[in-house]
């Protein structure tokens, strides 16, 4: 029994006794085939655990509305992540409106389908996030609007990280709608969103920094529209080319945005146009060939009207001259026709007020 007992165990350095070699192969063989099933298993375990990999895909809506059905997707049964492209186009049309379940997180997202709108998102509760250097853009042929309904994260680490939002579609109604909170989310550090392309784009829910900052850079010969109600609580806002409409208050009326135009593409003049609310900034540069408007101004203390105010400036009469945008150019008229007034207002709590003018800008 002993004998036997250490054939089993050292059966390859052994030889058994002649009366047990039958056995003996035949456990051998059982006990090779045991290892065989081991190994087996094991790769299986290792197989079945290792998630499928994200592929890019194109929006085909086959089954639901939910972002998160893998057949919905062209990359069945791989849903697109963080490092991949969703595409909307003609393919997924038929299921326009996308539930964002999950919170799930992209490179990019690319629509490019040529009739019909999609609404990608459709709550409160719908979250998107968008990759360091991601974009969301429209394509030139574009010719519907399309809607962002979910709110819209951007990074996924802490650090500085750039983003864009571009539509390139000039066609009638072929605007790209943003209608939830853009945010630097959880994470920290400056988040840069470029805002790009010769088509229109609409902010409708607003832009706040979140644990982070964000900047928002506006290039590209198109329009950028912060809508009334918007909430705009991030500081920075840079313009460089095309048109931008504020219609609601930058940093939420705290005195700290800091806002530069300037007509970087040397073509027609950028536009700032400041609608009908009021705006404390902590300052406004203005660059050669462009340009800030108003919609109304304030005729006097109480007047009624809107104001600008630059919270760490102080002026006199004459220095908005010097102080303002360096060489300012103001049509000076009576306070009851056209023309820039300048009130004279000890520190700090000087404002611009803006009379009533015909014109209704200040460039240089």
């Amino acid at each position: 029994m002993l004998s036997a007992g250490f054939g089993e165990n050292f059966m390859f350095f052994m030889q058994p006794h002649p009366s047990h070699r039958t056995s003996r192969r035949l456990k051998t063989v059982r006990l090779c085939a045991g290892r065989a099933v081991l190994g087996l298993t094991a790769m299986g375990i290792f197989l079945s655990a290792a998630p499928a990999q994200a592929v890019s895909g194109t929006w085909i809506g086959t089954s639901n509305e939910l972002w998160s059905g893998p057949s919905n997707w062209s990359s069945s049964p791989s849903v697109p992540g963080a490092s991949d492209t969703a595409t909307f186009d003609s393919a997924g049309i038929s299921r326009p409106t996308l539930v964002v379940d999950g919170a799930p997180a992209i490179g990019s997202i690319i629509i490019n389908n040529s009739a019909g709108s999609y609404f990608i998102g459709t709550g409160s509760g719908d979250v998107l996030g968008l990759s360091a250097v991601g974009s969301i853009s429209m394509g030139s042929t574009v010719g519907a609007p399309q809607q962002i309904g979910a709110n819209v994260n951007l990074g996924t680490t802490n650090g500085s990280e750039a983003f864009t939002f571009s539509n390139s579609s000039t066609l009638s109604g072929a605007a790209l709608f943003f209608f939830r909170i853009i945010s630097s989310g959880t994470l920290t550090g400056v988040k840069t969103l470029t805002v790009t392309g010769d088509g229109n784009t609409e902010i409708h829910g607003g832009i706040i920094n979140g644990a982070g900052s964000v900047a928002v850079n506006k290039t590209g010969a198109g329009m950028l529209s912060f809508l009334p109600g918007a909430t705009l609580g991030f500081q920075n806002l840079t313009a460089s080319d095309g048109t931008i409409n504020v219609n609601a208050a930058l940093a939420g009326g705290a005195g700290t945005a800091v806002v530069t135009v300037t007509n970087a593409a040397g073509g027609a003049a950028t536009t700032l146009n400041f609608g009908s609310v009021s705006q404390t900034l902590a300052s406004l540069t203005i660059g050669a060939g462009a340009k800030v408007t108003f919609s109304s101004g304030l005729v006097g203390p109480g007047g009624g009207g809107r104001e600008l105010r630059l919270s760490q400036r102080c002026f006199g009469p004459r220095a908005i001259h010097q102080r303002v945008a360096d060489s300012w150019r103001a049509r000076r008229a009576p306070a009851a026709a056209s023309g820039l007034v300048a009130a004279s207002l000890p520190c700090p709590a000087q404002f611009l007020q803006l009379a009533r003018w015909s014109e209704r800008d200040i460039h240089r």
